[in-house]
């Protein structure tokens, strides 16, 4: 499934979320992918590009709802949205 994103690069929005993640680059929400740099290597936009999918497939809240369950219940590892992402790069 071909998908596009609006990537908006040195993101404060970004920063400010990821403040405590340095190994984290860019978090998506819906079709949006905001980068703290100026650039965005190719496989952090494949995984981001997947995780706009996975909105696609569950919506909003959907996506939301399942990524919040799955850290709280077995963490960013086991995170089967993040397997899924992580396939992807």
């Amino acid at each position: 499934m071909s998908v596009s994103a609006q990537v908006h690069l040195n993101s404060a929005f970004a920063r400010g979320l990821l403040a405590r993640r340095p190994d984290v680059i860019a978090v998506t929400i819906g079709a949006r992918i905001f980068v703290v740099g100026d650039m965005i290597p190719s496989w952090v936009m494949r995984h981001e590009i997947q995780h706009v999918r996975q909105y696609l497939r569950y919506g909003l809240f959907g996506f939301l709802a399942r990524y919040a369950w799955y850290m709280i219940s077995a963490g960013y590892s086991r995170n089967p949205l993040e397997h899924d992402a992580e396939e992807a790069e």
